[in-house]
């Protein structure tokens, strides 16, 4: 029988009376826990977190025990670890001091300090020869020992109550609820640069890893393109951009487009007649309507009736007086 159960009763009890003990127990408990089960993660998510790399951070390694109607839970830093009658839980921490706290439904709770180097993982179970009874850390050998004695059933993982971030200490987790509330490479980039990995939930993991190293390969792109552009004569430079501008309105892709009219406006040289109703264009489509109007008036008025896309650049004057209401 698993010590998740017994909760270290003396050898002689568990050999015996156990069973009688646990169905007696059982039936004078009666209903089921007030708080809820964390679930059971499945086998091939539990085999993945024993094969995370941890060499940076510490983790918390502990079991849950008691009965159905009367499970422990386990906070960490005040923060709601787990509520199980079974299995066991393993969290990646950030290295330095905690407090765990311990409670078997019904009885009171129980309180500890320990500390966790990077690299390391603490080992918590029940320590008493009841199963209120307080917990106290172990050793691997120890842990791993009663893991091979437990039943199956008490053999699972246990999913922790809250994403891994919120289990940071206040400063790291403010960087991270920026980055996760607002997510730029100004929020995100330091969470990036300090905070290891397996800190994060996997889908957070890779939303921050993928804005950050996309946003600097954008950067870098941009610092090259102004390196060249910086070296190149205004004709020659003029002509390079109404390629892309006409590269882009040619598949619609007024996104890309915009950023060009605005280079174009820049170089302070003669523009197309129609410059400006395109640019009105392409404001408009991507919701830009104050914009748009000022440029589309801006056409209209130094092209007269007698504009190339007159009619056009009218009806698009309208649609944007719609929008704007």
């Amino acid at each position: 029988m698993s010590k998740l159960h017994s909760a270290r009763l003396p050898q002689a009890s568990r050999r015996l009376g156990l069973p009688l003990m646990l169905a007696a127990a059982a039936l004078a408990t009666g209903c089921a826990s007030s708080l809820p089960m964390n679930p059971v993660l499945p086998k091939t998510q539990a085999n993945a977190l024993l094969n995370e790399d941890v060499s940076q951070v510490g983790v918390l390694a502990t079991t849950f025990g008691g009965y159905e109607s009367e499970p422990t839970s386990i906070w960490l830093n005040d923060v709601a670890v787990g509520t199980q009658y079974r299995g066991r839980l393993r969290l990646p921490l950030l290295p330095g001091q905690y407090r765990l706290r311990t409670q078997l439904e019904g009885n009171a709770a129980h309180e500890l300090s320990f500390t966790v180097a990077a690299g390391q993982v603490v080992y918590f179970e029940n320590q008493g020869p009841w199963i209120w009874s307080p917990y106290g850390q172990v050793s691997e050998a120890e842990y791993r020992e009663n893991y091979q004695d437990a039943h199956w059933s008490d053999q699972v993982a246990i999913a922790p109550s809250r994403p891994r971030h919120e289990y940071l200490p206040a400063p790291e987790r403010v960087l991270v609820n920026a980055c996760l509330g607002q997510p730029s490479l100004v929020t995100c980039e330091p969470v990036y640069e300090t905070i290891p990995r397996v800190l994060l939930e996997p889908d957070n993991r890779k939303m921050v890893v993928s804005l950050v190293e996309s946003q600097r390969r954008a950067l870098a792109a941009e610092e090259r393109r102004r390196a060249l552009e910086a070296s190149l004569p205004k004709p020659v430079l003029m002509d390079k951009y109404m390629i892309a501008l006409r590269d882009a309105l040619a598949t619609q892709d007024y996104e890309k487009a915009l950023p060009i009219f605005a280079r174009l406006e820049g170089l302070d040289m003669p523009l197309d007649p129609d410059f400006y109703f395109f640019y009105g264009e392409a404001l408009h489509a991507t919701g830009h309507p104050v914009k748009a109007l000022e440029a589309t008036g801006r056409y209209v008025r130094n092209q007269g009736s007698g504009a190339r896309f007159y009619q056009e650049a009218l009806q698009l004057l309208n649609r944007i007086q719609d929008d704007l209401g």
